[in-house]
Order: structure tokens, then C-alpha cells, then sequence
């Protein structure tokens, strides 16, 4: 949380204005959602006999649908800020050796 709170810091003094630093952030935090709007059709393919115990309303045309506008979100911000918005991608890349590195951790144990 540290950490976290420290670069929100950092990115909020570095972009200036706090819209500019939504602005940079908004292509990470789309393909969060897009990712896990994906995510409802592709667990429910793999795994169809577990219990649901929500349902998704015009499923799956909705996460679908959703999906498609995150991308075009998504297009959207790398289009009118590309420059901070591939600084923000760049942070959220940071993370994949630190996830990788802890999943053959937890493999490992």
C-alpha cells in the first residue's frame, strides 16, 4: 500500500494537474476491465459445472459488448495521450516479473 500511495504520489506531481493524471492512467484501468469482462465468458467455458452464484444479465452478449468498448476506450486514450499513457502501461508492466517471480514461488512451496 506503500508503495502504491508512493507512485500515485509520484504520478500525480509528475503529469501536474490531477485530470492529466487520469487522463494517463485511464488505458491501464480499461484493460483491467476488459480483462475482466473476458474473464466471465472464458471461466465459464472452461469450468461449466460450477455453481454460479451470480448471473450476468444478457450474458454473453454483455461482457461481449462490454469488452468492445474497453477497447475502443482503450484506443482512445493511447490515441490522445500517447506518451503518458505508454509511461502508465509501462508501470503496470513492471509488475509481470514480480507476479511471475511469486507464482513460481507459490509453486515451488
Amino acid at each position: 500500500m506503500i508503495v502504491q500511495g508512493a507512485l500515485a504520489v509520484w504520478l500525480i506531481l509528475l503529469l501536474g494537474p490531477f485530470l492529466n493524471a487520469v487522463l494517463s492512467t485511464a488505458a491501464v484501468v480499461q484493460s483491467f476491465h476488459m480483462a475482466t469482462a473476458l474473464a466471465v465468458p472464458i471461466l465459464r467455458h472452461r469450468e461449466p459445472g460450477v455453481e454460479r452464484p451470480h448471473c450476468v444479465t444478457g450474458y454473453p452478449f454483455a461482457p461481449l459488448l462490454f469488452a468492445v468498448v474497453c477497447g475502443f476506450l482503450i484506443q482512445s486514450a493511447l490515441r490522445h495521450t500517447l506518451a503518458v499513457a505508454l509511461v502508465a502501461c509501462g508501470l503496470l508492466a513492471s509488475g509481470v516479473p514480480l507476479y511471475l517471480w511469486s507464482r513460481r514461488m507459490r509453486n515451488g512451496q
